[in-house]
């Protein structure tokens, strides 16, 4: 039995230390990543993909301050590029990937800027009203909030969460948010059989 248990133990120490070889692998890998996209950008300064891609693995690992710098790059290159509409909804989406990192960071203020900068690019973006929804909430303002998420999803109804939210958000201002909030996790204990 020992000898049964000792063998486990092995496999599972063996199991471990291949998935921290592989972490440190992918680590490694996205650093090399990383410096061969800014060796790209040093060489080709004006290459808006370079700051695209360099700007998502910021994203993906977590490093938000150079990922916002990032972004800020490229949507300044992309708004003076004068490539035509696409480019300029593409300026439009870097500032709400720009507003998501904000968000993130709680940094609420310079979110709404960038989420005015995306409107006044295109004023019928759902997703834009979708973040200052969120933002709205998060602050506490059930009420504009609904108002928000409302107008989310009549410019995009595709956009399903923004209806459920307006809801949520509009029983909220009914009730308070805390006590909402408060009602609704002890009604998802209950309603999973988790109360003991």
């Amino acid at each position: 039995m020992k000898e049964i248990l000792q063998v486990i133990i092995d496999e599972e120490k063996s199991a471990r230390e291949r998935i921290e070889n592989a972490r440190l692998q992918a680590r490694r890998d996205t650093e090399t990543a990383q410096i061969e996209a800014q060796k790209t950008i040093d060489a080709l300064p004006n290459y808006l993909e370079g700051y695209y891609y360099l700007a998502y693995m910021y994203q993906k690992t977590g490093w938000l301050a150079k990922e916002v710098e990032t972004w800020m790059k490229y949507v300044e290159l992309l708004e003076g590029s004068g490539n035509g509409k696409n480019s300029i909804q593409r300026a439009a989406r870097a500032y709400l990937r720009l507003a998501n990192s904000y968000i993130s960071q709680k940094k609420y203020e310079m979110a709404e800027q960038s989420i005015q900068q995306a409107l006044k690019i295109n004023p019928e973006m759902a997703e834009a009203y979708f973040l200052l929804g969120k933002i709205s909430y998060d602050q506490g303002d059930s009420s504009q909030a609904q108002e928000y998420w409302n107008k989310a999803y009549f410019l995009d109804p595709s956009l399903k969460e923004a209806q459920y939210f307006a809801g949520e958000a509009g029983k909220a201002a009914i009730y308070g948010k805390d006590a909402y909030e408060s009602y609704r996790t002890g009604y998802t204990y209950y309603a999973n059989g988790d109360l003991k």
